[in-house]
């Protein structure tokens, strides 16, 4: 089960101390949009008195804590919530009475630090900590991360003088550069109600095996490190249906349910917007992660439309703009802004986003704002950042690009959650162009407002969110309530979208009852972020309400902590193990488990650099995506353990295989009409826009010889509608990743003077109406 050393002379740290931890394992079960996960982490003590481990480690920001088991040899302990004083409580009390104790403590949302207390000379233990999760879905594409270790993070002056110095030590666990002895095993069992067709993991080398809609996942090698989040992608047949779940609730009569809508949204012509680009510079970003936010911010200023503002703000230790406020865009500025960006480096010192976030904000003008945060999160401060974000709220949306092998997750959803944004995550070798165009297309769209859910007759305790999220296009919406009781009803989602009211409709089936308690595990998961995130009430003179505030916010999560047994900020998951001949005056050794360093972290060649002699690894992209219809017998594997940018086995037979393997180069074809696309919305009718669309310069440019204008506009009407053409052709049911590109250049068609004579009755389309008239004008 547990990837670990083979020589036990790598079983020590630098300084000739012991590293107690033996190795990590996943065991990880897959249904539809959810996840259960159980974390094993083996101990064993090989010194001669006893220690007290302590080993600060990663989980999903969305996960809900709900198991913790101390295995020794066939004894269990099962550990249980308890309010977090009364836990460390118990836990300091166990060990001074000579028994065994165990601590899961929350430092952050996604960090948190287990204490094994008063383990033994040779003694071995493991630790299982159990907890489900909501997947992420895109259309027909899931994506399932599992963060590894935790990169180092930027603790500001003000927060090194205040805060205690075991959450600095926490937030910031010791780091080893090179391999460490013990490594990384995992098992992901799939099991999805839509035929799986691809998996991919951009991250790590996998073994997997497909049958009867199921899938089997294993990483491949030994020793694997713990220093890159685990990615894997995949993709479905078809999109998942909008459905209710119900589960039945823990520690009552009542139940729970669970709301999953995609809506269906009308787009509409957008509005000019202003956009503040803020990239994160620091040196956490060198290498291939300042190289993807390049990119990625390229993309961005290319997506732009006549009559959006912009600016653009880099921050490190201190920070720079490229205006002093949000400037036209125009063709002049956004060359301005193109030379800026490629000029581009991490080089500015320490992660400091409060600053140049709250300059940013403060300066949004009267047009509908949008910040677009690219960073790897690695802030120490989080809290307050999220918080400040939660400040402008109305005014000011932050779509929020988490770049990197080691993302800060909370950082990025919380800035976005806390704005009504939406967050986007870059792996390194992933594909930029989908996730930026995705962001761009529910920047650019409206999006439904005054969310209303009519429950039924329901009687409803509880819901959560505490505040709805606005609705997009598309783009999957949540929602969970307690109920006292369970009837047959119809549950209706309703939102404004343009002044025009939209409803969605679901049918609740009582007798549809989930026994597991994932459910109501994911609303209490919920519930408990609301009082976390809930911003900060009463300022000034008004300290008696910030403290009742802060009270009424510490039961809550105590009570939704200890009554679903679910870590939080405010609670923890402890253990003893007693020991009737408990020595309480042996002396215990603290050792603080070293990490990994984040692959690549600060560039890779820096990292490299510093490696010891004998132990440098090659920063290599190992991604392998799988594409089979129908699927394998359940004896055939399929192996990837090299060093290769991509690696790919398909049937060219399968219509569904081949439009998965089509997308790579779709996405590259996207990507090079953005980047050629003026910054008014056309096309030059240049070599590098006629490859790219599969043309034919020689009657693309006699047709321009029909136009009444001159031949430099001739030749761009041509270009541009020919693109627009081949987009609606080939790229038909992609629309959301073209919309862009394609409003901005029929708006410049509009404002032409030059326009196709038609006849009544014309074409309601513009690009039918152009290409209609060129038909009439060959004699076609």
């Amino acid at each position: 089960m547990f990837s670990t050393a083979t020589a036990p002379a790598g079983l020590y740290t630098t300084t000739g101390t012991p590293i107690p931890l033996r190795g990590v394992d996943f065991q990880v079960v897959i249904r539809d949009m959810g996840a259960q996960v159980t974390v094993s982490q083996h101990f064993q003590n090989e010194e001669s008195n006893p220690i007290e481990a302590v080993y600060s480690f990663p989980l999903p920001e969305s996960a809900a804590i709900c198991g913790f088991e101390v295995r020794l040899g066939e004894r269990v302990i099962t550990g249980r919530v308890e309010e977090k004083e009364t836990a460390f409580a118990q836990y300091d009390e166990a060990i001074r009475e000579g028994h065994g104790a165990y601590l899961v403590d929350q430092d952050r949302p996604n960090i948190f630090t287990i204490s094994v207390g008063n383990l033994l000379p040779q003694q071995s233990v493991v630790i299982r900590i159990s907890y489900v999760q909501e997947l992420e879905m895109q259309a027909d594409r899931g994506r399932f991360v599992i963060p590894t270790t935790i990169s180092p993070r930027y603790v500001p002056a003000q927060q090194l003088e205040t805060a205690p110095a075991a959450e600095l030590l926490h937030i910031n666990p010791p780091r080893v550069l090179g391999t460490l002895p013990y490594g990384l095993t995992m098992r992901v069992d799939m099991a999805t109600s839509s035929p799986i067709l691809g998996l991919e993991s951009p991250s790590h080398p996998i073994r997997f095996t497909l049958q009867d809609g199921r899938a089997s996942v294993e990483l491949v090698g030994e020793n694997i490190q713990l220093d890159q989040d685990f990615v894997l992608n995949y993709t479905l047949q078809k999109s998942p249906e909008p459905h209710i779940l119900l589960g039945k609730d823990i520690g009552s009569d009542g139940f729970v349910v669970m709301l999953n809508f995609w809506p269906q949204l009308e787009t509409q012509q957008q509005q000019p917007q202003e956009f503040i680009f803020i990239i994160d510079r620091s040196g956490s970003m060198g290498g291939e992660s300042i190289q993807q936010a390049r990119t990625a911010l390229l993309l961005c200023l290319k997506s732009l439309q006549p009559g959006d503002q912009f600016n653009i703000y880099g921050f490190g230790s201190t920070y720079e703009k490229l205006f002093e406020r949000s400037q036209p865009y125009t063709a002049e500025t956004l060359a301005t802004a193109t030379q800026h960006v490629q000029r581009l480096d991490a080089n500015l010192g320490g992660t400091e986003i409060y600053a140049a976030l709250e300059d940013a904000l403060s300066r949004v003008g009267n047009l509908a704002a949008n910040v677009v945060l690219l960073t790897d999160g690695q802030v120490g401060n989080e809290p307050e950042v999220i918080h400040l974000a939660q400040r402008y709220r109305g005014r000011v949306r932050i779509f929020a690009f988490g770049i990197g092998r080691g993302v800060s997750e909370h950082l990025i959803r919380g800035v976005a959650r806390a704005t009504d944004g939406a967050a986007e995550f870059i792996f390194p070798g992933e594909r930029i162009e989908l996730k930026v165009m995705q962001q761009f297309y529910r920047m650019g769209v409206p999006y439904a407002e005054q969310v209303q859910v009519d429950w039924g007759g329901l009687s409803v305790e509880v819901v959560t969110p505490r505040v709805w999220p606005p609705l997009f296009h598309n783009q999957r919406w949540t929602a969970y309530a307690r109920v006292s009781q369970l009837c047959a009803t119809t549950v209706r989602l309703q939102a404004v979208l343009a002044g025009q009211t939209y409803t969605w409709e679901l049918p609740l089936d009582p007798e549809c009852v989930d026994e597991t308690p994932v459910v109501p595990l994911l609303f209490a998961r919920s519930a408990i972020r609301d009082w976390e995130e809930l911003p900060s009430q009463g300022t000034g003179s008004r300290q008696r309400e910030r403290k009742e505030a802060s009270q009424q916010r510490q039961e809550a999560l105590v009570n939704l902590g200890c009554r679903y047994q679910l870590m939080s900020s405010a609670t923890s998951f402890v253990a003893i193990e007693q020991r009737p001949d408990g020595d309480k005056t042996a002396e215990i050794k603290l050792r603080r488990v070293p990490i990994a360093l984040t692959r690549g972290w600060g560039g890779s060649q820096i990292a490299s650099s510093m490696m010891p002699s004998g132990s440098r690894s090659t920063i290599a992209r190992h991604a392998f995506m799988a594409r089979m219809s129908p699927p394998p017998t359940s004896e055939e594997n399929i192996i990837v353990d090299i060093d290769l940018c991509q690696y790919e086995v398909f049937d060219e037979t399968d219509s569904d295989e081949e439009r998965l393997t089509d997308e790579k180069d779709n996405f590259r074809l996207l990507y090079e009409l953005a980047t050629h696309q003026t910054y008014e919305g056309c096309w030059a009718l240049e070599s590098q826009v006629v490859n790219t669309v599969n043309g034919d310069a020689n009657q693309l440019k006699q047709m321009a010889t029909l136009l009444n204008t001159t031949p430099e506009e001739a030749e761009r009407i041509i270009a541009t509608l020919f693109v627009l053409r081949f987009l609606k052709d080939h790229f038909a049911n992609s629309e959301l990743l073209w919309q862009r590109l394609a409003q901005k250049a029929e708006q410049w068609l509009r404002h032409l003077s030059t326009t196709p004579p038609l006849t009544d009755p014309e074409p309601a389309d513009l690009v039918e109406r152009w290409q209609t008239w060129f038909a009439q004008q060959l004699g076609a």
